[in-house]
């Protein structure tokens, strides 16, 4: 009665482990899973509202910078490829800590006629401990993802800034020299008109020709740049060379220049994405040698098979145990992971120092999404120089729209004396 009972059950928990095999079976996550995927629904709440892409934001002239970098992040492709992989990395940990697929098994013995017929299934169950290594790997692994993900955000961002900070001096130096051009053209006209009369000499006409011709000639040049200034900036907006070319915004605000470098390093080693990204390379490093030291431990599987055709039915029972016995395997898969954590804390040490040499202390990535445009520092020091050799020069125009226009006035100041004088002596003669 027992043995009745005994085979009874098995053939009832073998049903219902086929049946959950065709219905599907949910897993237990990981708690590194669980924060993934938590922080994962909160960034999909900012970036892909609604589960799906927001619409691109028009871009007006004069609009507001802000609406210029949410329509770079929603458009660039390199801002899309590097979010695609990190919901992989995020995808990739339930795969990692799941157990393997079951295997449906089938016997029959068959001699002149089937003698029996044995369904089955099997199960393996990795080594103690080796799930949930492989998950932590995983899990750090999604980390450097979104680390790297918000470095593309960023950049981005900062491709932009770049680009339409070099775009506006290129205007703004076009347009200051066509002023120049202007002030020599009258110049010119005013050095000839005294050369002819004798009251200058030849060498000042030709070295204010000679000035004009220059900025004509640097002029062209501004001019036939300025397009590859602008394919720049429709790349950085993430257009293509058959898209229309955008309107300009607004001027950016860039950040005070007076911040202490100590302020600056603090600021980069607490917010930069690229050393959070290779922070969580080194907790991956440490993650996969602790799953390698896992590989001296044996995997097992576990079986039963109930043959349907005997009378009365009986249950077979099967196990199995991998035997991890190549050493020297072992040994290599421990030293490999050695020498990659090795690696890993390699390059987070050589992108410290790196990292003062980039654009620190850049708004974090819910910063930028919340329309937070705060540090440039590099292109606004550009600007501030350029601008200032701009000041100059239009200094120097005044200057010298001054000057043709004293030289003018004395010119006729003279002939109005002359003039005058010559009256006054005509009736004596």
């Amino acid at each position: 009665m027992l043995t009745v009972n005994l085979q009874s059950s098995i053939v009832t928990a073998l049903a219902l482990m086929m049946g959950c095999a065709f219905v599907g079976c949910v897993g237990n996550p990981s708690p590194g899973e669980l924060g993934a995927r938590d922080h994962m629904r909160k960034v999909l709440g900012k970036y892909r509202p609604n589960g799906a892409a927001p619409g691109l934001p028009r871009l007006t002239i004069g609009g507001s910078p802000e609406t210029f970098v949410r329509y770079a992040m929603y458009k660039h492709p390199q801002v899309e490829a590097a979010y695609y992989e990190w919901l992989a990395s995020v995808e990739n940990i339930t795969r990692e800590r799941s157990l393997p697929d079951p295997q449906l098994t089938f016997e029959a013995d068959i001699s002149k006629m089937i003698m029996g017929v044995m369904p089955g299934l099997m199960m393996d169950f990795p080594g103690p401990g080796k799930l949930r290594a492989a998950a932590a790997v995983a899990t750090a692994e999604s980390g450097m993802k979104y680390f790297q993900f918000e470095a593309a955000v960023l950049q981005v961002a900062y491709g932009f800034k770049k680009a339409w900070y070099e775009l506006r001096l290129v205007d703004e130096r076009i347009r200051v020299n066509q002023e120049m051009v202007t002030l020599l053209q009258n110049l010119e006209k005013q050095a000839q008109s005294r050369t002819e009369v004798g009251k200058g000499t030849l060498q000042d006409l030709l070295r204010t020709q000679i000035g004009k011709e220059r900025l004509k000639t640097e002029l062209t040049n501004l001019r036939d740049s300025r397009q590859s200034f602008v394919a720049q900036f429709k790349a950085a907006l993430g257009l293509g060379s058959g898209d229309p070319s955008p309107p300009q915004p607004r001027a950016l605000v860039s950040s005070p220049l007076s911040t202490s470098g100590d302020r600056i390093l603090t600021m980069a080693l607490s917010r930069n994405p690229l050393l959070k990204a290779m922070e969580a390379d080194v907790r991956r490093a440490e993650a996969a040698l602790v799953q390698a030291g896992k590989s001296r431990l044996p995997d097992f599987a576990l079986g039963v098979e109930a043959d349907l055709k005997a009378s009365p039915m009986f249950v077979r029972p099967s196990g199995g145990m991998t035997l991890p016995v190549w050493r020297d395997k072992i040994a290599s898969e421990i030293a490999g992971a050695r020498h990659l954590e090795g690696a890993s804390e390699a390059r987070f040490a050589n992108e410290q120092p790196d990292v003062v040499a980039l654009d620190l202390g850049m708004p974090g990535m819910d910063d930028e999404m919340d329309g937070a445009i705060q540090q440039a520092p590099q292109p606004s020091r550009q600007l501030s120089i350029v601008s200032v050799t701009l000041n100059q020069a239009e200094m120097h125009a005044h200057i010298a729209r001054f000057y043709w226009a004293m030289t003018a006035f004395s010119a006729t100041i003279w002939t109005m004396i002359w003039q005058s004088f010559h009256a006054r002596t005509r009736p004596a003669e």
